[in-house]
């Protein structure tokens, strides 16, 4: 849809006689404000049945299927499709998923009842309003740094349509004053987006608040929010591999070989650089899950020196025995050790029950 703005209107010019006022947020039609229409159906239960006033709203006003939406979602959905089709809409939510009717709800509560005359009601065109809605907001409350520094319009509308539904306009609004406050909005709009993407995306992952701010910059903070969420994960995972692949009879050891589990990232990470061998990207996290055990097989004169990597399943059989790079040039020595090892798993998993 394309706007004419002058002065403190826009126009949608699709619609001819539809115009958003700028300082109130509110559309008006021909000179006249929308009213919202009166809810005859907010107050409906699951348990109600469907009135046949109702069933001919549903079929004039929407495209929903009642083999598909639950009463307690009609219940809404009914609500806000009378209100828009009071304004000559039509609430699109056939075939929709649960999840979607939820977001849409969602929506609707959120953005005002101002959407332009003769629009479809969807998710997709709900988000684009509650971003417009939030891009009037922070144009009011940047508008003293829009007097002196214009170029801030650009950061205002990259922020403000990035969408992301679980970020408040709080935490937008808070975001964009780090952003001005270290001048980031200089920058092309392409990194502009890039970091609003990390930074969403490293708060999320971490569990941390959106809003936070950060006492050495906002660059700085996503790199040291990246940091901390590794720490958390790699702490967690070293702990799984401890409770799952440091088990006794997982070590063995005789006159010319010993046998140790690998029980933290490093030793995988050691393991994969010695051996030239995928056991760090293809089996940390299945052994940490303790779905397999892998160990290293190496000289007990050269402790440091990885000889053979080893799989063992929950069974106590060895699934893989193999020299750097996937070879499998076992020595008879070296088998007569991996029957030991496997023997003395089998008796201690049978022993365990």
């Amino acid at each position: 849809m394309k706007f004419r703005k002058d002065k403190q209107w826009i126009r949608a010019e699709e619609t001819k006689g539809l115009w958003l006022n700028l300082d109130t947020g509110e559309f008006y039609f021909h000179g006249k404000k929308y009213q919202p229409a009166y809810w005859r159906f907010g107050d409906i239960k699951e348990s109600d049945t469907i009135s046949a006033e109702l069933a001919e709203f549903i079929h004039q006003y929407t495209t929903i299927s009642f083999d598909y939406v639950p009463m307690s979602a009609c219940a809404t959905i009914c609500s806000y499709g009378e209100r828009y089709a009071a304004l000559g809409k039509v609430l699109v939510v056939g075939g929709e998923t649960s999840s979607t009717l939820i977001e849409m709800a969602k929506l609707l509560e959120e953005i005002p009842i101002t959407m332009p005359e003769g629009c479809r009601v969807t998710v997709g065109n709900l988000r684009f309003y509650k971003s417009l809605c939030l891009y009037k907001k922070m144009e009011q409350v940047f508008a003293h740094k829009l007097e002196t520094t214009p170029i801030i319009q650009r950061l205002l509308n990259i922020i403000a349509f990035t969408g992301y539904s679980d970020m408040t306009d709080d935490a937008y609004i808070s975001m964009t004053r780090m952003m001005i406050a270290e001048k980031l909005y200089v920058l092309p709009t392409i990194e502009i987006s890039n970091l609003v993407s990390q930074w969403h995306k490293c708060k999320r992952e971490a569990g941390e608040p959106f809003d936070t701010r950060p006492a050495h910059g906002i660059l700085l903070e996503i790199v040291e929010t990246e940091a901390r969420y590794n720490a958390y994960c790699s702490t967690e995972l070293a702990d799984d591999l401890r409770k799952h692949n440091d088990l006794p009879y997982l070590y063995l050891e005789d006159d010319t070989y010993i046998c140790r589990p690998l029980i933290t990232i490093e030793d995988f990470e050691d393991e994969t650089k010695q051996q030239a061998n995928c056991v760090l990207r293809q089996y940390l996290n299945s052994t940490a899950r303790g779905e397999t055990h892998i160990v290293s097989i190496r000289y007990k004169n050269t402790p440091d020196k990885s000889l053979i990597t080893c799989e063992i399943d929950e069974r106590g059989n060895i699934k893989q025995y193999l020299h750097a790079y996937n070879k499998d040039d076992i020595s008879h020595e070296e088998k007569v050790f991996g029957a030991k090892l496997v023997r003395q798993a089998r008796q201690a998993i049978k022993k365990r029950g």
